[in-house]
């Protein structure tokens, strides 16, 4: 960005590598592109093969193969949610289910008035996290699901 190329995400591409490798920069400029490069190499590699694991430990499980079939929902995010959930016969209802991962609104009543508020937050933050992750995914690929 300090040399004027500002390309966010397209900077990861293969194009926009090329071009970040070509830039001059100065001796020190040079070294640390090259030593974080790479890094970003090295963790690329790392990443890719804990993805394969993480898919291949969601093939195994019933659970997460089902939950995989819904828009938006990926290896991680439907064994991440199987793992969490354990066996569903454990909620007695869906609002247990819901309730237990803070997903549940906030409820302020007073005088026979009820107020529900913000998400109540209570639950496991992760996997809170992956099914609005998945969520937003899902309404980017249907548009009948953005209508709602």
């Amino acid at each position: 960005m300090g040399e004027g190329l500002c390309r966010k995400q397209k900077l990861w591409s293969r194009r926009g590598r090329t071009e970040l490798e070509s830039l001059p920069l100065g001796e020190w400029a040079t070294r640390r592109r090259r030593e974080l490069l790479a890094m970003l190499d090295r963790l690329d590699g790392s990443i890719a093969e804990l993805d394969q694991a993480v898919a291949e430990q969601a093939a195994r499980r019933p659970a997460a193969v089902r939950l995989m079939q819904q828009p938006g929902v990926g290896p991680l995010t439907g064994l991440a949610l199987a793992l969490a959930v354990g066996p569903i016969e454990r909620f007695p209802n869906s609002h247990k289910l819901v309730s237990y991962f803070g997903l549940n609104p906030r409820e302020r009543s007073s005088g026979g008035q009820q107020r529900w508020g913000a998400i109540s937050q209570q639950g496991n933050s992760l996997v809170r996290f992956l099914l609005v992750a998945a969520a937003q995914t899902a309404v980017r690929q249907d548009p009948e699901l953005r209508r709602d």
